[in-house]
């Protein structure tokens, strides 16, 4: 059967959407919060709160958060191995030793690509095999598919699964992408998927197709 782009399209989301985090993996799972705006933070952290509380489903190994390299005068987001974890400590309960960081890479940005490099590379350094990814829902698809790239740009092939933050309201002027993209929680479902197309074209992230043949191979381990 002749799969188009969008059907292709189609099975990649779908898949993504009902990834099968609690019994798929083979290995003590890390939770990886990816990163986000204020604006957009309860998506990740909420989603956080709630799987932890049910962690006798499955084996926790560690919660993972990436640190920045900036100060909070030169980026519009939080410090996420700092205030989240803060917050997930007081508010959510969360032991101390449950969390394990990661610098960002130095650079000149901070971005989902660079972030998905710290994590694959700091994933290698912990001999982690399996590694879920939470993020809002309108940036799991791309977050994904830039851990892709980085398991190929590292060579170190780490099966990611995939969940979904909580869904905060769509029609809800919010602020996304390093705090400088406005819109509606909707917009930016249109946004990204631009995004997919331009940066899997120049190559910075996997394509479609590539992360297609990435989740087959992740679920040919089995």
């Amino acid at each position: 059967m002749e799969k188009t782009s969008e059907g292709k399209l189609l099975e990649l989301a779908t898949r993504i959407l009902s990834d099968d985090f609690l019994s798929g993996p083979l290995t003590p799972l890390v939770l990886y919060l990816v990163g986000q705006t204020k604006s957009n933070e309860d998506s990740v952290l909420g989603r956080t709160r709630l799987l932890f509380h049910i962690r006798h489903l499955f084996c926790l190994r560690a919660i993972c958060l990436a640190e920045s390299q900036f100060s909070p005068e030169k980026r519009n987001y939080p410090n996420f191995a700092v205030d989240w974890r803060s917050f997930l400590t007081v508010k959510g309960g969360i032991a101390e030793n449950f969390f394990s960081t990661f610098r960002f890479p130095t650079g000149p940005v901070e971005h989902t690509g660079t972030e998905m490099m710290g994590l694959v590379s700091h994933s290698k350094k912990q001999d982690w095999k399996d590694v879920l990814l939470i993020a809002a829902p309108f940036h799991q698809l791309r977050s994904f598919l830039s851990a892709v790239a980085a398991t190929r740009k590292l060579d170190y092939p780490v099966r990611l699964w995939n969940l979904l933050g909580v869904s905060l309201p769509w029609g809800e002027q919010s602020v996304h992408s390093q705090g400088v993209q406005t819109g509606t929680r909707s917009d930016f479902i249109h946004a990204e998927l631009e995004k997919v197309k331009v940066y899997s074209a120049r190559g910075d992230i996997a394509t479609v197709e590539e992360g297609i043949e990435y989740l087959n191979w992740r679920d040919a381990q089995k």
